[in-house]
């Protein structure tokens, strides 16, 4: 007997209790799922701001044993990472240690640069100088840029080579034998100061050849100017004018000749009349001689003086006058003249 076909049975209706149950429990449900994420969440937050700022006290840990050691470079690094690390809440206990660790990093450069210097270290110098300067925390910018300007004149080949061309010859053996400096070489720092030295040095031997080739090339000249004025000397005596005053040398010496011989005779004469006469006082004597006298007793110079005007004329007006030659002609004239006057008696 074939089957019936089930017949379509409606739904049973739900009540309205029975929805409400059913939302409240999904909504339940899905709040404490909420809930316990939330929860997760905050747990793993908390964790990992624990983490973190672990990490950042084992960074300010390290750096504060980098800094006893004074090795700031180390110490900034590991104060940066502490400062780089996220969701920390003790971030900020390094950003002091790190303004700290950078000032003694600065002033470690400049330390370390004053030690250079001392072992003459100028490159390392300067660098470390030059590293200060840039530095943020740079505090002794004055004494920086005095050290490094000195440094830069204490290297300079070319403030040395002018400072030793300044030097006279006393002050530059002085130097060359025991390197003692007395001019003023522009250096505020003595450690700075034996540096320059050693760039004098390297200097010194080319100055002192240049200052002996230039003593030599003076010696020759003055050589060549002595026998040019020989040569121009003689060429004045051989003038017509200044043979014409050897001469008159020539008459006057003989003329002082016989004027001696003539003055020891009438002394004689003059000192046996006054025995005589029985005079005894000089001023008498002396009034007696010149009135037996009776002559200039200055004609000798006169005529000496008047030669001497005549002579440097009549060079002046000969063919052979050179302008160049006449203070020399002029002072040939006076040696002569000069010299035959110390040789006239005195009356």
């Amino acid at each position: 007997m074939p089957s019936q076909p089930a017949a379509n049975v409606p739904p049973s209706p739900r009540s309205p209790r029975r929805t409400w149950i059913i939302s409240f429990a999904a909504a339940l449900a899905v709040g404490l799922i909420v809930t316990e994420y939330l929860w997760l969440r905050a747990r793993r937050e908390a964790w990992k701001t624990a983490v973190a700022n672990e990490r950042v006290a084992e960074q300010i840990a390290t750096a504060r044993a980098r800094m006893a050691a004074q090795n700031w470079d180390e110490a900034i690094r590991h104060l940066e990472d502490a400062l780089a690390v996220d969701q920390t809440t003790n971030r900020d206990e390094a950003r002091p240690l790190l303004e700290e660790a950078r000032r003694e990093q600065a002033d470690s450069l400049l330390d370390a640069a004053g030690l250079a210097i001392a072992h003459k270290d100028s490159d390392g110098a300067l660098h470390l100088l030059r590293a200060y300067l840039a530095h943020p925390q740079a505090t002794k910018l004055d004494r920086a840029r005095l050290l490094r300007d000195d440094l830069d004149r204490a290297v300079s080949d070319d403030e040395a080579a002018r400072l030793l061309a300044h030097l006279s010859d006393d002050a530059l053996n002085l130097f060359a034998k025991g390197g003692q400096l007395t001019d003023e070489d522009g250096i505020h720092t003595t450690a700075a100061r034996e540096i320059f030295k050693d760039t004098l040095r390297r200097h010194l031997i080319r100055e002192v050849r240049k200052r002996e080739a230039r003593r030599e090339i003076e010696r020759l000249a003055e050589r060549r100017r002595a026998a040019e004025r020989v040569q121009r000397i003689a060429q004045l005596r051989d003038t017509p004018a200044f043979r014409d005053l050897s001469a008159f040398i020539v008459q006057m010496r003989e003329q002082s000749r016989e004027q001696e011989e003539t003055a020891r005779r009438r002394d004689a004469e003059l000192k046996q009349l006054f025995e005589q006469l029985k005079v005894n006082d000089p001023a008498e004597q002396a009034e007696i001689r010149a009135d037996l006298l009776g002559k200039d007793e200055r004609a000798g110079v006169t005529a000496v003086e008047r030669k001497r005007t005549e002579i440097k004329r009549a060079y002046r007006v000969a063919p052979q006058f050179n302008a160049a030659d006449g203070e020399l002609f002029d002072r040939l004239v006076d040696e002569e003249l000069d010299k035959l006057l110390k040789m006239l008696p005195e009356s």
